[in-house]
């Protein structure tokens, strides 16, 4: 999952992550660390809802949404192993 991978790059700088769902809030801490993936906020707040949202019965995401989510996922995903060497 990609909040892993986010509170990966906390940890590697010794940084305890927050104990929340919001990608957009624990990005915003790797900014810190990393300026650039600032412009990356836009695609957390995008994945934001399916993190906890659509996890639960009786919400749903649109077709269109989700396919949005899964291209700001993978922009995510490519970007933060850069940033860990991975």
């Amino acid at each position: 999952m990609l909040c892993y991978i986010v509170n990966e790059v906390l940890v590697s700088h010794s940084v305890k992550p927050r104990r929340i769902h919001s990608l957009e809030a624990l990005l915003n801490d790797c900014v810190a660390f990393y300026a650039n993936l600032i412009s990356l906020l836009p695609k957390a707040r995008i994945l934001d809802p399916y993190n906890v949202e659509f996890r639960y019965p009786g919400d749903f995401a649109t077709v269109k949404g989700a396919k949005e989510a899964v291209l700001s996922l993978r922009e995510m995903r490519k970007r933060l192993r850069k940033a860990l060497g991975v």
